[in-house]
């Protein structure tokens, strides 16, 4: 999972895209020609600069995960059972992921190096969620 404290890299893909819309309208417009022509340029790139202002993303606010984190309740030895637990967590309104359920699925033989299947549920739902699991362990009888 992605760290809530790392900060995505930035891209040039707006101004790309902006100087793309700039070089066709004027492909479009047609070649310049003496003053005109660079008028019609200027219009143009003043026309980008204002676009790519209004379209910078808004700074990065805080969001669930970064105040609330995902941790490992269990590892499971197989998907089955990690689905089996997501079931009784989501039974129980409690929120749960299982990160490795597509490799799992996919190649199951993997299971075992990778550790076993991982089901992550919130931090502050991890004691209710380990309560529950504790409540379905099988019990040895007595005689």
């Amino acid at each position: 999972m992605p760290d809530p404290d790392s900060h995505e890299p930035s891209t040039p893909w707006r101004l790309i895209a902006i100087a793309t819309i700039v070089v066709g309208t004027a492909m479009l417009v047609g070649p310049p020609a003496g003053a005109r022509g660079l008028a019609a340029v200027s219009a143009l790139v003043l026309v980008a600069l204002i676009l790519f202002a209004v379209s910078r993303p808004s700074p990065a606010r805080p969001d669930d995960a970064a105040v609330d984190p995902w941790i490992v309740l269990c590892n499971c030895p197989n998907v089955q059972a990690a689905f089996f637990v997501r079931a009784a967590l989501e039974g129980s309104q409690i929120e749960s992921l299982i990160p490795d359920e597509h490799i799992a699925n996919m190649r199951s033989e993997l299971v075992t190096a990778i550790g076993g299947v991982r089901v992550w549920v919130r931090a502050s739902d991890f004691d209710r969620a380990s309560d529950l699991l504790a409540s379905a362990e099988p019990r040895e009888r007595s005689r």
